[in-house]
């Protein structure tokens, strides 16, 4: 009897211990959820193929790898965005977003005229960035990227291009908002170069919260009904 009575206490004392894990699981996940640091990482997409996808965890977007869009006009990508097109189920980013996007990845960008937002071609944040999104052609012997935005100044005649491009003269790149704050270049909805393309976006909501959600209510739904087995012996 008394080494029943010993089973029985560590038995429960164990059992309470797993209860209070459990709790904490969702404690942390509901408080620290909000303030999570945004991070970028690449997936696969069933079109495009693997490492196609970098997607920024501190907005749910996915964005598509630049060279995808490489020497297409503002309407060429549009009308493929339709539903059946290439590009069905993306959309433009705005400006906003991609210097979010620029933020995530730890780069800052400036206007025509500034002095901040230049890195050394060998920047590892610059680097990074080009290994994950790409890059759209070559720019004063430099790769670089140089893509159109969904937005527009002008009700859809020109579109803001917030690009990352270098010389090779100076060995740095310069981090552009595309002149949205202050001057710089802006491109007809018909315009298309090999070296131009696009900000595509698609709405990819994180996984990794939800699937601790899902264990831990798995383990607490194992937990309650050992528990009534328990007391119904």
């Amino acid at each position: 009897v008394r080494r029943h009575n010993k089973s029985t206490k560590l038995h429960w004392k164990t059992m309470k211990t797993i209860h209070h894990i459990i709790l904490t699981i969702f404690t942390l996940l509901f408080v620290a959820a909000p303030s999570a640091k945004a991070y970028l990482y690449l997936t696969g997409d069933a079109n495009f193929g693997s490492n196609s996808i970098t997607v920024d965890t501190s907005t749910g977007l996915g964005w598509l790898n630049v060279s995808k869009t490489a020497g297409l006009s503002y309407q060429q990508v549009h009308s493929e965005t339709q539903t059946g097109g290439t590009f069905s189920g993306f959309r433009f980013a705005t400006v906003q977003e991609v210097l979010h996007l620029y933020s995530s990845a730890g780069l800052t960008a400036s206007s025509y005229g500034n002095t901040t937002g230049y890195y050394p071609v060998s920047s590892p944040s610059i680097q990074t960035f080009f290994s994950l999104l790409g890059t759209s052609g070559t720019f004063n012997g430099l790769p670089g990227i140089l893509d159109l935005s969904g937005t527009s100044p002008n009700g859809g005649v020109t579109y803001f291009a917030p690009a990352i491009y270098g010389w090779t003269t100076d060995q740095e790149y310069w981090v552009s908002d595309g002149g949205f704050q202050l001057g710089g270049t802006e491109y007809g909805a018909t315009f298309s170069d090999p070296g131009l393309s696009s900000w595509l976006v698609e709405s990819v909501p994180e996984p990794a919260a939800a699937n601790f959600l899902v264990m831990a209510a798995a383990a607490w739904c194992g937990f309650k009904l050992l528990h009534r087995r328990e007391r119904a012996v």
